[in-house]
């Protein structure tokens, strides 16, 4: 028995066929507009797949990494990009961020990179990368790099400034604490009422400067790595209570209550000056924001962690300001507004951050709006034995 082939079959199927064809077309065409603006385009552009090989490199790619596409198209990434990370000089391998998700890249690898050149010390880049599927079988990962060097020379420039300018500013400060100090303990009880008032503020004024000026230096120590931990034993209790003391006065002028508890807690290695510090900021910026009731500090302990938070019964914090808290020079709405320790550096909280971490801690904070807020921060038990 013979098969027969209905003729209005064959004409659709060549009708298909011609449809595909054209689409075909349309695609490739489309395809090659579209490598033709990636190649054109400023920032570098480079695509591999999933052997690791690249498919696509961009005009810039050729200038940054010094080879034509025709070479590169092919090879293994890895033998072409050189590519070094700005914060521990350590190579960036492909296979440290494509094709994987977003949580699982490394921590610090949103930091500037440096794209590696013979002959100078290299270009800073901000690295993005995408992957996407063409097919069910076949994927890609599109990697682009913005060049940020003058951002990042501009604020290489802006440190210099601030690490030049606080220094300067420490002696002169000095000079001028100290002579206020010794003019107080001479002269105070041969002095009336407004002179008093006028030497308390005056007092109040340098010590506030004298508190910039530390941070500027301390910021300068942490932006050129230069911040030293210095690790000894301490007694944590006896610590907060002497800088609980030292803001009796302030508290009183404003009325409120500093709150202390103590806590039954084994000595701890650690570095008593940072954690002073730590505290100095977290302290300040809770009487600095409340108007009335009271700053409490807490001391618990984990299995691993000493934990020490302060609360206050402040204005609390808009979820808006959240992601600007920890960043240098980031402050809130109510950070900008001058207040009785005057307005806010947006220094302290960026500080303070670094100083845990370098000391193997974490810290963070709740808040609700008119409500208050509590600041914590943790460091690891770390005892004698």
């Amino acid at each position: 028995m013979e098969a027969t082939v209905n003729p209005n079959s064959n004409q659709l199927l060549k009708q298909i066929a011609k449809e595909l064809y054209i689409n075909n077309l349309e695609l490739n065409k489309q395809r090659k507009r579209i490598q033709e603006v990636l190649f054109q385009v400023a920032e570098i552009i480079f695509s591999i797949d999933q052997k690791f090989k690249i498919v696509v490199f961009n005009s810039s790619a050729e200038i940054a990494f010094n080879i034509s596409k025709e070479k590169a198209i092919g090879k293994h990434a890895d033998e072409i990009i050189n590519l070094i990370s700005h914060k521990n000089a350590q190579p960036i391998k492909t296979n440290d961020y494509a094709f994987l998700k977003k949580d699982k890249v490394k921590k610090d690898f949103g930091d500037p990179i440096i794209v590696k050149k013979e002959s100078d010390e290299g270009s800073y880049y901000k690295l993005n990368f995408n992957n996407i599927t063409i097919n069910s079988d076949t994927k890609e990962c599109v990697v682009s790099l913005s060049d940020i060097t003058d951002e990042i020379e501009l604020d290489r420039k802006k440190d210099e400034f601030i690490s030049i300018a606080s220094h300067e500013l420490k002696t002169p400060v000095t000079i001028i604490k100290t002579n206020l100090w010794m003019f107080e303990h001479t002269l105070k009880s041969k002095l009336n009422e407004s002179q008093i008032r006028l030497l308390n503020e005056t007092d109040e004024g340098i010590r506030r400067l004298s508190k910039i000026v530390s941070n500027l230096l301390d910021i300068s120590r942490i932006e050129q790595g230069r911040l030293v931990i210095e690790k000894k034993e301490t007694d944590i209790n006896q610590l907060i209570e002497e800088v609980v003391a030292s803001y009796k006065d302030l508290v009183h002028k404003k009325n409120l209550k500093l709150i202390y508890t103590k806590t039954r807690i084994k000595d701890t290695y650690t570095d008593r000056d940072k954690i002073v510090e730590i505290l100095d900021n977290l302290i300040s910026n809770g009487i600095k924001y409340t108007k009335q009731g009271h700053i409490k500090l807490k001391l618990s302990t984990s299995t691993k962690d000493i934990k020490i938070s302060v609360s206050d019964t402040g204005p609390g914090i808009a979820k808006k300001d959240y992601p600007r808290l920890f960043q240098k020079f980031g402050r809130g709405n109510a950070g900008l507004k001058q207040q009785t320790l005057g307005a806010s550096t947006g220094l302290g909280l960026y500080i303070s951050k670094r100083m845990i971490e370098e000391l193997g801690g974490k810290i963070g904070f709740s808040s609700e709006l008119g409500k208050g807020s509590t600041f914590w921060f943790t460091i690891p038990k770390l005892y004698t034995n």
